[in-house]
């Protein structure tokens, strides 16, 4: 006796619903998440390129220029700068609503350091 094989059309439908969903939720996200990496990229990048006796201005200033280049999520403003041990460290700390369809939206929280 044979028996067939395969996909019902129901079937194939559901996995169409379950494939397209996880797209989108992933084209959604990823332009954050390089946004992030941008983020945490360019301030490593800052504290490499001011002295470590530079001041909260300067290391602001710098900051702005590469926000500016990259446009980053975050303004010098929404930053915390603070020095441990002789070393710059830039912390930052935000929120990003992403909006997946009707009334539905996605909540990420970064957080980051440029002491990791």
């Amino acid at each position: 006796m044979n028996r067939q094989r395969g996909v019902s059309l129901s079937g194939f439908l559901l996995w169409c619903v379950v494939i397209g969903l996880g797209a989108t939720v992933f084209l959604r996200i990823v332009p954050s998440a390089i946004d992030h990496y941008k983020l945490g990229k360019d301030a490593k990048a800052v504290v490499g390129q001011v002295s470590r006796d530079a001041t909260v201005a300067d290391v602001r200033a710098a900051y702005d220029k590469f926000t500016e280049i990259d446009n980053l999520p975050l303004k010098s403003s929404e930053i915390e700068i603070s020095k441990e041990n002789g070393q710059i460290v830039i912390s930052y700390d935000y929120e990003k609503r992403i909006h997946l369809f009707g009334n539905v939206s996605l909540l990420i929280h970064y957080k980051g350091s440029t002491l990791n």
